[in-house]
């Protein structure tokens, strides 16, 4: 030892946050028929996102990569946020639910108008069904929101239902 000091290259050490809390949303939050919903995470410069559902992917293989992506299937989904520093980050997790709907079960009072006459249109109504809306000839019937529409124009008519969860049927 000649009692010289040696001095190593200075290392720089980066507090890299960028990425961390992501925020993912889903939308809409349920699948409705099997319909498919958007996933998205906030934007972040210089970063990558690799998505993963924790419910169907026991290995942890990717579902999708990027920013904003389309799923069909329920589950709960997060991302991987890596920044350009190579930090990895998880962002919360977002449920997406399935949600099978039927089409409602309309019925008439008649068949057959005649004229001068008038047909009184429902729908047999369930606990679930939140919303009603008729259409006649595939055009929407303005103000016909009732789960009954009385009629005196021949033609083809139905009724769809929003339901609790959102869906329409």
């Amino acid at each position: 030892d000649n009692g010289c000091i040696g001095y190593s290259t200075p290392v720089l050490v980066l507090n890299s946050t960028i990425g961390q809390n992501s925020l993912a949303t889903a939308v809409p939050s349920q699948l409705c028929n099997s319909q498919s919903a958007s996933l998205e995470v906030q934007p972040c410069v210089g970063c990558s996102y690799t998505w993963f559902n924790s419910v169907t992917n026991a290995l942890l293989t990717p579902v999708s990569n990027g920013r904003i992506v389309s799923v069909s299937s329920a589950g709960s989904y997060y991302a991987i946020v890596q920044n350009q520093n190579g930090c990895r980050y998880p962002t919360n997790i977002v449920n997406l639910s399935s949600v099978i709907v039927t089409a409602p079960s309309i019925g008439s009072s008649t068949s057959i108008l005649c004229s001068g006459s008038s047909a009184n249109l429902f729908v047999n109504t369930l606990p679930s069904y939140q919303a009603y809306q008729w259409y006649s000839n595939g055009s929407i019937i303005s103000g016909a929101t009732n789960p009954t529409y009385n009629t005196n124009q021949t033609g083809s008519y139905y009724c769809a239902v929003t339901y609790s969860s959102g869906c329409i049927s």
